[in-house]
């Protein structure tokens, strides 16, 4: 299996240690807002980052439609699915992104820029904690 693979696995089964095996120190991270806004550089931050924004979610699903691996090895696109249910009962809320990653010599993933999929006006809020709370407003 792949670091890419390796990652969606991980992703999928919240298991962040995992993930921290397909990474590279240095991972840098670019959410769909850019570098200015949601960025992170390194592996702990980027752990701790992922860590924080799922594991406290009752339900998550991060679900591969289309995956690409260019030939060279150095770079894949993921489409996915993902679904979110802050807390059991709550209202099951998702979109639809894609997800490139470069990869570095050795196979470890150095870089992954996230992309909305979904329009952007569905994606009100900034955070899943931020939807499940102005879903209750």
């Amino acid at each position: 299996m792949n670091a890419v693979d390796e990652y969606v696995a991980a992703l999928q089964a919240r298991d962040w240690a995992r993930m921290g095996k397909t990474l590279t120190e240095d991972i840098q991270r670019e959410g769909p807002e850019g570098a200015e806004s949601d960025a992170i550089q390194g592996l702990a931050g980027y752990l701790k980052w992922s860590a924080d924004l799922l594991d406290p979610l009752y339900a998550f699903s991060w679900t591969p439609t289309l995956t690409f691996k260019d030939p060279t090895g150095r770079y894949a696109l993921v489409e996915a699915e993902s679904r979110y249910e802050p807390k059991k009962g709550d209202t099951p809320f998702g979109y639809r992104l894609a997800v490139v990653f470069r990869l570095n010599a050795a196979g470890l993933i150095e870089h992954v820029s996230y992309y909305w999929k979904t329009p952007r006006q569905r994606l009100a809020w900034d955070t899943v904690e931020g939807h499940a709370q102005a879903g209750k407003a």
